[in-house]
Parts: structure tokens; C-alpha cells; sequence
């Protein structure tokens, strides 16, 4: 490759990489995986689900208030009302995007336990399969495609 093309590539690759880091940056990884994920996929858009909790009552939960939400953040966390934003525009963009599509569910907080209940017959019960009937088909095994990273099945090959 000609010195001047190298030099190109380079300046390239160096574009790419930062214009990808800015993109990233400060993100949680599931901004990032309904981002990349969902918002620009179509077959996952007309498939996905978003379960939203409903607020806790962070007020009568103290000092234990700060582990579940960025608002209850000590003053010194000063990167806590930035992602309390980026939260907000994550939910409103969700809920925008995908009317439909967006559930929300209640929860508690044991104040004796000290962690919050209610969760596990809301998110993995009846309650995803009732969400809304017929918006993830049910596949039978002979029906779902093989992944493109799966590497084909031997043909009794014997060496």
C-alpha cells in the first residue's frame, strides 16, 4: 500500500475509534444494548418487551435509598445527576419509540430485610407471557434458524 494510503487508513481508523468512543462514553451497558440492540434492529423492535419498576419509596428506605436510585446519590458522586438524565431520555425514548410495548411493574420495600420484594412472579411469571399475546412467536426447535457463528454439523466424518 502507497505511503499516502497508509497514512489515510490511519487517519481513518483513528476517526472511526474516536468518533465510537464518543458515542459509548459514559453509557450503561444496557443504554448501550437496547441502543445498538433494539433501536436499530427491526426484528427486535417488533419483538421486544420493556419491563419499567415503578418508583420504590425511597423516602422511608434511608441510607439504602442511594443503592437503587442516582437521585439519593451523595453530593460528592458528581457524575449522579448526569446519569439520573440519561436515564430519564432512555425511559422517554423507550416509551416513545415503543407504545405498546411498555409494561411497568410494582415492587416493595422490606424495611426488616432491608432489599426490595415483589420481583420474581412479575418478571418471569405469567405476567411476560401476558404482556401482550402474540408479539413473541413461540419457535419450535425445527423452526429456529441457525446462528451464522454456529459451525455446521459433522457428516459422520471419521478421521
Amino acid at each position: 500500500m502507497p505511503q499516502s494510503l497508509e497514512k489515510v487508513n490511519c487517519h481513518m481508523n483513528y476517526f472511526h475509534r474516536e468518533v465510537l468512543y464518543q458515542r459509548v462514553t459514559g453509557r450503561s451497558v444496557t443504554d448501550l444494548e437496547i441502543d445498538f440492540g433494539v433501536f436499530r434492529d427491526p426484528e427486535q423492535r417488533r419483538r421486544s418487551l420493556f419491563f419499567l419498576r415503578d418508583p420504590l419509596p425511597y423516602d422511608t428506605m434511608g441510607a439504602n435509598a442511594v443503592r437503587y436510585a442516582d437521585t439519593y446519590a451523595p453530593a460528592a458522586d458528581e457524575g449522579a445527576r448526569a446519569r439520573v438524565d440519561r436515564l430519564d431520555k432512555l425511559k422517554d425514548r423507550i416509551r416513545r419509540e415503543f407504545p405498546g410495548h411498555v409494561r411497568t411493574y410494582p415492587a416493595t420495600w422490606d424495611e426488616v430485610a432491608g432489599r426490595v420484594t415483589g420481583l420474581g412472579s412479575m418478571l418471569f411469571g405469567s405476567a411476560t407471557q401476558h404482556a401482550r399475546p402474540g408479539l413473541i412467536p413461540c419457535r419450535r426447535p425445527a423452526q429456529i434458524r441457525r446462528n451464522r457463528y454456529t459451525p455446521p454439523r459433522p457428516l459422520n466424518h471419521r478421521g
